[in-house]
């Protein structure tokens, strides 16, 4: 397994992106309403509210929406969490996420 940089790391996010933002990014833990195309929101929840571990979820990444699977349990509530990508890679990490 090779070591991406961030740039290679941005441009399989935006392959496998679903929707990118249309509006400011708040503030990164907060959940609400985002805009992904004019007259289309959609509600994030907050990056402390725990996901569904093996339920499809789309997670902000940046400005975008990504298909996402949380791969397993975490040992504290403040951990980061394991995610699979629709591509197959695994991140780490906390994100806003929805249910597609």
């Amino acid at each position: 397994m090779s070591i991406l940089t961030s740039s290679e790391k941005s441009s399989l996010i935006i392959g496998i992106a679903i929707h990118r933002r249309n509006e400011p990014r708040s503030e990164k833990h907060v959940g609400g309403n985002v805009t992904i195309e004019p007259g289309v929101s959609v509600w994030l929840n907050s990056s402390d509210v725990l996901p569904p571990v093996e339920s499809p979820l789309l997670i902000e990444i940046g400005n975008v929406l990504v298909q996402a699977t949380r791969t397993g349990f975490i040992k504290s509530k403040s951990a980061d969490m394991e995610y699979r990508l629709a591509n197959g890679c695994l991140i780490h990490g906390r994100y806003r996420w929805t249910y597609p």
